[in-house]
Formats: structure tokens, sequence, C-alpha cells
């Protein structure tokens, strides 16, 4: 997930201590500050928040995402493509009636993971999006100001 805005210019020191104080009450999430030349970065894991220059000003970016979806997505996955591969491999050696349990409940299981990612990433992007929605609307607001101090 990833959320752009552009910036009316680049913030002062103060103004992006600021910002990162929103950025963590905004996703509850402490995290490493980092500054080099004009560019300015908050990280927490996944969650990034940066300020960059860009050919026509500043932009802000957020970017993350849900690792625990893609392990259990993948997990799913892996779990009902074993238990094919193992009814398909039962099928032609006409053991299918006594071998069929485990592949049951190893593709229930992978069912269950693969549809718990699914059901859980909507309302995770939902929220996500609605945090960065605000930052961004923060620091635009923020940047608005005419005067620059420092």
């Amino acid at each position: 997930m990833r959320r752009t805005a552009p910036l009316p210019r680049a913030p002062t020191e103060a103004e992006w201590l600021i910002l990162v104080t929103e950025v963590r009450e905004t996703f509850d999430a402490s995290g490493y500050l980092g500054a080099s030349k004009g560019l300015y970065e908050w990280s927490n894991g996944n969650l990034r928040v940066c300020i960059e220059p860009t050919a026509t000003g500043h932009r802000l970016r957020m970017e993350t995402r849900k690792n625990s979806a893609v392990g259990m997505g993948a997990a799913g996955v892996v779990g009902i493509g074993w238990s094919a591969f193992v009814v398909a491999g039962l099928s032609l050696t006409g053991n299918l009636a006594e071998g069929l349990l485990a592949p049951v409940i190893v593709s229930l299981l992978g069912a269950g993971s693969l549809g718990a990612a699914l059901f859980r990433l909507p309302g995770w992007a939902r929220t996500r999006a609605e945090q960065m929605e605000y930052i961004a609307r923060r620091a635009q607001a923020l940047l608005s100001s005419e005067t620059e101090s420092g």
C-alpha cells in the first residue's frame, strides 16, 4: 500500500519533527528518524514515511505492507497445493480411500489460512488508507503556511 502527496515546500527541521509526532500518534508506533540533505525519513518495520525533493518541488511518500497476510496466504496456497498433489498421487496408486484424511485436513487448514488472510486484508487496507490520507492532509496544511523559518 502506498500514498504519495505533493507538498508546497520542504519542511523545516521543526516542522518535520511535528509531522513525525503526528505519524507516531496516528499509526501508534515508534520508529527511526533519518535525514540527509533534504531527504527526510521515518520508518517502523514495513511502514515508511519520507519527504523527498521532486522536479517540481517536494512530495510526501508513505508505504507499508502487511507481511502476515502474505505469509498466511502463502501457507494456505502451499497447504492446498500439497493436498492436491497427495490426492493425485493417491488416486494414481489406487489408495485414495486409505490416505485421504491427511490431505483433507491440510487443505481445510490451508483454505482457512488463505481465507483469514483475505478476510483481514480489506479492513487493514482501509484503516491504513485513512491514516495515510490524514497524514497527507496534515503535512500539506502544515507546509502551506507562507512563512518558512530556517
